[in-house]
C-alpha cells in the first residue's frame, strides 16, 4: 500500500470516526478487495471519481461490476453471510465516504452465519481454563470481560482513574491513588460490587455495568504487579493512565492495542490445548465474553432488557425519553445473576450490598408474614366463634384466670 492509499484511508476513517477495531476490518475488506481486481485503492477512487463527474449511469459504471464480482468471490471462499455483508458494507462505505453514489446491493439476510459458528457458547469451564494459563493482566483482562460484559474498546480504554474512582464510590471513601486503593484492598475484594458508568464509544452511549469482588481482585494483584515491575516502563505514570497496558516490544506501558487483545484470548486458547475447525469462529475469543455474559444474564432470568443494557446496546429514543437507569435497581438486578455469571463459585455467596441485605431481610419478614396469615386460614373460624359469642370468651376467660 503506497502513501497515497494510505491517505485515502486515513482521510475515510477520520470522516466517519471509526474505531480502531472497525478500521481493523474495513482495511482488510478493502486490500482483499484490491487484490482481486489488481488495482491499487487510489486507482479504483480515481476510476470511480471520474464516472461520478461524468455522470455515467449507475448500472453502467465499472466499480458497480467490481462490487458484484466481489461479492461473488466471497461466495465462492465458502464465507458466512455476516462475513460478507461486513466486507461488502466496507466497500460500499469506502465508495459513499468518498462522495461516490455507492450501488444498491442486497446483502444477506438472516442473522445465522455458518453451522459451524452457529450455536456454540464459551463454557464457564473453559473459561477458567483460560485464565489456569493466562498470565497476571492476561486474567484481569478476561475477569473483567466476562463477569462486566464490556467489548474489547471499553477494556482497553478503561483508565485507573475510572477504576479507583468507582471503587471508592461503592465504598463511600475518596480514592485518588493506588496507594489509597491498596489500603481498602481487603473490603473492595470481600463483598463490594463496584459500579462503573461507561461511554460505548461505538455508538457514543452512556450505561452502566459492574464489576464483582473476584474481577477487582484480579485486577488490584496486576496493578501491584505494574508497581513493582523490575521494566519502569509498565509502572503507572499517573492515575489517569491506562488501567490495561501492553506488557512487552517497543510499545510497552501504552495503551492496550486490539491486537494485544485478540493475540492474548488466541495464545491462552492455544497453551489451553483447545482447537477449532478451519475456517470459523474460536468460541474462546474476547468477544465470547461478552456472548457469555448476555447468554447467561438471557437463559438464567430471561430479562433481555438488562442483558442488552449491561452490555451497552442502545435502546430507543422513545423508551429512553420514559425510562432513566437507576444504578441502584441493576445492582440489584445483577446481583441475582451474580452467582450464575461467577467464575469463583462459592465466594459469591458472600457478595450482598446494604440494599440487597435490607432486601432480603424484607423478604424474610414477608414470607413469616405469610406463614402466619396461613395459620390464621386455619384458625378464621374458631377466631369467628369466639369474637361472636360471649359465652365461649367468658369460658376462656375463666381458663386463663386458672392457669394465672
Amino acid at each position: 500500500m503506497d502513501e497515497k492509499d494510505k491517505i485515502l484511508l486515513k482521510n475515510w476513517f477520520i470522516k466517519e470516526n471509526y474505531s480502531e477495531t472497525t478500521q481493523i476490518m474495513y482495511k482488510h475488506s478493502l486490500e482483499l478487495y484490491s487484490t482481486l481486481l489488481k488495482k491499487t485503492i487510489t486507482e479504483l477512487f480515481n476510476e470511480a471519481d471520474v464516472e461520478e463527474e461524468s455522470n455515467i449511469r449507475l448500472k453502467k459504471r465499472k466499480y458497480q461490476g467490481y462490487i458484484l464480482q466481489f461479492k461473488e468471490h466471497l461466495k465462492n471462499l465458502g464465507k458466512s453471510k455476516n462475513t460478507m455483508n461486513l466486507y461488502i458494507s466496507a466497500i460500499l462505505s469506502f465508495y459513499n465516504s468518498n462522495d461516490i453514489l455507492p450501488p444498491k446491493i442486497n446483502l444477506p439476510g438472516g442473522d445465522i452465519g455458518l453451522e459451524k459458528n452457529y450455536g456454540r457458547l464459551i463454557t464457564k469451564k473453559e473459561i477458567k481454563q483460560l485464565i489456569d494459563v493466562s498470565s497476571t493482566r492476561d486474567t484481569a483482562i478476561i475477569y473483567t470481560m466476562a463477569l462486566s460484559g464490556m467489548s474489547q474498546n471499553e477494556i482497553r480504554n478503561l483508565t485507573i482513574k475510572k477504576f479507583i474512582k468507582s471503587a471508592g464510590n461503592a465504598i463511600k471513601q475518596e480514592i485518588n491513588s493506588l496507594n489509597e486503593l491498596f489500603k481498602h484492598e481487603e473490603e473492595l475484594i470481600k463483598d463490594t460490587v463496584i459500579t462503573l458508568e461507561i461511554t460505548r464509544q461505538k455508538v457514543n452511549y452512556c450505561y452502566h455495568t459492574f464489576i464483582p469482588p473476584e474481577a477487582t481482585k484480579a485486577i488490584i494483584v496486576y496493578l501491584r504487579e505494574r508497581c513493582n515491575h523490575r521494566d519502569k516502563r509498565i509502572h503507572p505514570k499517573g492515575i489517569s493512565d491506562s488501567l490495561f497496558v501492553v506488557n512487552k516490544g517497543p510499545f510497552m506501558g501504552e495503551q492496550i492495542t486490539a491486537a494485544a487483545i485478540t493475540g492474548l484470548y488466541q495464545g491462552c486458547g492455544k497453551r489451553s490445548g483447545f482447537k477449532h475447525e478451519d475456517g470459523s469462529y474460536r468460541v474462546w475469543r474476547s468477544h465470547g465474553m461478552r456472548k457469555y455474559f448476555m447468554s447467561t444474564i438471557i437463559n438464567k432470568t430471561h430479562n433481555h432488557e438488562l442483558a442488552n443494557y449491561l452490555v451497552g446496546h442502545t435502546i430507543s429514543a422513545t423508551e429512553r425519553a420514559y425510562w432513566f437507569a437507576d444504578p441502584k435497581e441493576l445492582k440489584k438486578e445483577y446481583l441475582k445473576v451474580l452467582p450464575y455469571l461467577s467464575l469463583d463459585g462459592a465466594e459469591v455467596k458472600d457478595v450482598k450490598t446494604e440494599e440487597l441485605k435490607k432486601y432480603e431481610t424484607a423478604m424474610e419478614e414477608f414470607e413469616e408474614m405469610k406463614r402466619e396469615m396461613e395459620d390464621y386460614k386455619e384458625f378464621a373460624p374458631l377466631i369467628k366463634v369466639f369474637v361472636e359469642d360471649e359465652e365461649i370468651q367468658k369460658r376462656v376467660e375463666k381458663r386463663l384466670n386458672e392457669k394465672n
